[in-house]
Protein backbone atom coordinates (compact mmCIF):
# COMPACT_ATOMS: atom_id res chain seq x y z
CA UNK A 1 0.00 0.00 0.00
CA UNK A 2 1.07 3.44 -0.04
CA UNK A 3 2.67 5.32 2.77
CA UNK A 4 0.80 8.33 3.53
CA UNK A 5 1.14 8.93 7.74
CA UNK A 6 4.23 8.54 10.00
CA UNK A 7 2.49 4.84 11.54
CA UNK A 8 2.66 3.57 8.11
CA UNK A 9 6.08 4.25 7.29
CA UNK A 10 7.30 3.11 10.82
CA UNK A 11 5.45 -0.45 10.24
CA UNK A 12 7.34 -1.09 6.88
CA UNK A 13 10.52 -0.13 8.12
CA UNK A 14 9.95 -2.16 11.25
CA UNK A 15 9.05 -4.87 8.55
CA UNK A 16 11.88 -4.49 6.23
CA UNK A 17 14.54 -4.49 9.19
CA UNK A 18 13.23 -7.46 10.45
CA UNK A 19 13.86 -9.24 6.97
CA UNK A 20 10.47 -8.79 5.49
CA UNK A 21 10.22 -7.75 1.47
CA UNK A 22 8.03 -4.59 1.54
CA UNK A 23 7.03 -3.07 -1.37
CA UNK A 24 5.37 0.23 -1.08
CA UNK A 25 4.30 3.70 -2.86
CA UNK A 26 5.26 7.13 -1.91
CA UNK A 27 4.79 10.31 -3.39
CA UNK A 28 7.79 12.62 -4.14
CA UNK A 29 9.79 14.14 -7.00
CA UNK A 30 12.40 12.20 -7.24
CA UNK A 31 14.50 8.89 -6.15
CA UNK A 32 16.69 11.03 -3.04
CA UNK A 33 13.71 13.23 -2.01
CA UNK A 34 12.29 9.78 -0.32
CA UNK A 35 14.45 9.77 2.13
CA UNK A 36 13.57 13.38 2.79
CA UNK A 37 9.40 12.50 3.12
CA UNK A 38 10.82 9.63 5.07
CA UNK A 39 12.44 11.97 7.21
CA UNK A 40 9.35 14.24 7.41
CA UNK A 41 7.30 11.10 8.42
CA UNK A 42 9.59 10.74 11.58
CA UNK A 43 11.84 7.83 10.44
CA UNK A 44 14.83 7.80 12.00
CA UNK A 45 17.36 8.12 9.37
CA UNK A 46 19.73 5.14 10.33
CA UNK A 47 16.71 2.89 10.26
CA UNK A 48 16.11 3.65 6.47
CA UNK A 49 19.59 3.21 5.72
CA UNK A 50 19.82 -0.41 6.81
CA UNK A 51 15.68 -0.96 5.40
CA UNK A 52 16.08 0.03 1.69
CA UNK A 53 17.20 -1.85 -0.80
CA UNK A 54 16.31 0.19 -3.54
CA UNK A 55 14.02 3.43 -4.40
CA UNK A 56 12.28 3.74 -7.76
CA UNK A 57 10.93 6.59 -9.46
CA UNK A 58 8.65 6.77 -12.48
CA UNK A 59 7.56 9.53 -14.37
CA UNK A 60 4.81 8.89 -17.03
CA UNK A 61 5.67 11.11 -20.40
CA UNK A 62 3.28 11.82 -23.68
CA UNK A 63 4.07 9.71 -26.81
CA UNK A 64 3.67 10.84 -30.17
CA UNK A 65 0.84 10.30 -32.52
CA UNK A 66 2.27 7.70 -34.59
CA UNK A 67 -0.04 8.96 -37.23
CA UNK A 68 0.32 12.65 -37.78
CA UNK A 69 4.65 12.44 -36.77
CA UNK A 70 6.44 15.27 -38.37
CA UNK A 71 10.11 16.21 -38.50
CA UNK A 72 11.26 19.20 -37.06
CA UNK A 73 14.46 20.61 -36.19
CA UNK A 74 15.43 22.09 -32.42
CA UNK A 75 16.54 25.74 -32.62
CA UNK A 76 19.71 26.59 -31.42
CA UNK A 77 18.60 28.68 -28.14
CA UNK A 78 16.80 24.82 -27.54
CA UNK A 79 20.28 22.56 -27.87
CA UNK A 80 21.81 25.93 -26.08
CA UNK A 81 19.02 25.86 -22.94
CA UNK A 82 19.40 21.21 -23.38
CA UNK A 83 23.17 21.87 -21.83
CA UNK A 84 24.20 18.51 -23.68
CA UNK A 85 27.71 18.52 -23.73
CA UNK A 86 29.28 17.36 -27.39
CA UNK A 87 25.77 16.96 -28.15
CA UNK A 88 25.00 17.64 -31.85
CA UNK A 89 24.92 20.97 -33.99
CA UNK A 90 21.60 20.14 -35.75
CA UNK A 91 18.89 17.95 -33.88
CA UNK A 92 15.91 16.85 -36.03
CA UNK A 93 12.94 14.98 -34.18
CA UNK A 94 9.53 14.24 -34.65
CA UNK A 95 6.43 15.66 -33.14
CA UNK A 96 2.62 14.57 -33.58
CA UNK A 97 1.28 17.43 -35.85
CA UNK A 98 -2.44 16.88 -34.65
CA UNK A 99 -5.00 13.96 -36.37
CA UNK A 100 -8.49 12.64 -35.33
CA UNK A 101 -7.25 10.01 -33.90
CA UNK A 102 -4.95 11.88 -31.03
CA UNK A 103 -8.01 14.43 -31.22
CA UNK A 104 -5.65 16.74 -32.71
CA UNK A 105 -3.42 16.95 -29.12
CA UNK A 106 -0.13 15.09 -31.43
CA UNK A 107 -0.15 12.48 -28.48
CA UNK A 108 -1.42 9.46 -28.33
CA UNK A 109 -0.60 6.77 -24.98
CA UNK A 110 2.14 7.23 -22.22
CA UNK A 111 5.52 5.82 -21.96
CA UNK A 112 7.26 5.76 -17.90
CA UNK A 113 10.96 7.21 -17.11
CA UNK A 114 12.12 4.92 -14.42
CA UNK A 115 15.31 6.27 -12.22
CA UNK A 116 16.59 3.06 -9.55
CA UNK A 117 18.49 4.22 -6.64
CA UNK A 118 20.32 1.39 -4.80
CA UNK A 119 22.00 2.59 -1.95
CA UNK A 120 25.89 1.24 -1.88
CA UNK A 121 27.86 1.51 1.58
CA UNK A 122 28.65 4.92 0.97
CA UNK A 123 24.82 6.02 0.15
CA UNK A 124 24.16 4.20 3.39
CA UNK A 125 26.47 5.99 5.16
CA UNK A 126 25.45 9.21 4.56
CA UNK A 127 21.65 8.05 5.01
CA UNK A 128 22.66 7.29 8.55
CA UNK A 129 24.11 10.01 9.13
CA UNK A 130 21.86 12.55 8.50
CA UNK A 131 23.77 14.23 5.99
CA UNK A 132 20.96 16.62 3.88
CA UNK A 133 19.79 14.94 0.30
CA UNK A 134 21.93 17.29 -1.58
CA UNK A 135 24.74 15.77 -0.33
CA UNK A 136 23.24 12.09 -0.61
CA UNK A 137 22.29 13.18 -4.37
CA UNK A 138 25.73 14.40 -5.25
CA UNK A 139 27.32 11.15 -4.28
CA UNK A 140 24.54 9.21 -5.98
CA UNK A 141 25.14 11.14 -9.24
CA UNK A 142 28.90 10.48 -8.81
CA UNK A 143 28.11 6.84 -8.89
CA UNK A 144 25.79 7.03 -12.11
CA UNK A 145 22.37 7.86 -10.50
CA UNK A 146 20.68 10.17 -12.73
CA UNK A 147 18.46 11.84 -9.93
CA UNK A 148 17.48 14.91 -11.49
CA UNK A 149 14.48 15.58 -14.36
CA UNK A 150 17.04 17.48 -16.81
CA UNK A 151 19.03 14.34 -16.52
CA UNK A 152 15.94 12.69 -18.04
CA UNK A 153 15.53 15.45 -20.60
CA UNK A 154 19.17 14.70 -21.70
CA UNK A 155 19.06 11.16 -21.91
CA UNK A 156 15.69 11.40 -24.33
CA UNK A 157 17.35 13.82 -26.66
CA UNK A 158 20.66 12.15 -27.07
CA UNK A 159 18.63 8.52 -27.90
CA UNK A 160 17.28 11.00 -30.58
CA UNK A 161 13.69 9.65 -28.94
CA UNK A 162 10.92 12.09 -30.97
CA UNK A 163 9.12 12.80 -27.87
CA UNK A 164 11.87 14.12 -26.56
CA UNK A 165 11.25 18.17 -27.39
CA UNK A 166 6.86 17.36 -26.69
CA UNK A 167 8.08 16.36 -22.68
CA UNK A 168 10.16 19.26 -22.41
CA UNK A 169 7.13 21.32 -20.46
CA UNK A 170 7.27 18.37 -18.00
CA UNK A 171 10.54 18.18 -17.68
CA UNK A 172 10.48 22.25 -16.86
CA UNK A 173 7.71 21.56 -14.50
CA UNK A 174 10.06 18.98 -12.34
CA UNK A 175 12.84 20.97 -12.24
CA UNK A 176 10.53 23.92 -10.78
CA UNK A 177 9.69 21.12 -8.28
CA UNK A 178 12.85 20.11 -7.84
CA UNK A 179 14.46 23.38 -7.37
CA UNK A 180 11.79 24.02 -4.38
CA UNK A 181 12.98 21.15 -2.89
CA UNK A 182 16.53 21.90 -3.07
CA UNK A 183 15.96 25.28 -1.87
CA UNK A 184 14.24 23.74 1.46
CA UNK A 185 17.01 21.25 2.01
Amino acid sequence: GEIRDGETAKMAIDAANTGHLVFSTLHTIDTAATLGRLADLNIDPHRNADALLAIIAQRLVRLNCARCLEDYELTREALTALKLEGGPEKLVLKRGAGCERCHHTGYFEREGIYELFVPDTTLRKLISERNPIADVRRAARKRGIAIEAANAWAVLVKAGDSNAAKNKAMIDDLNKKAAAEKATE
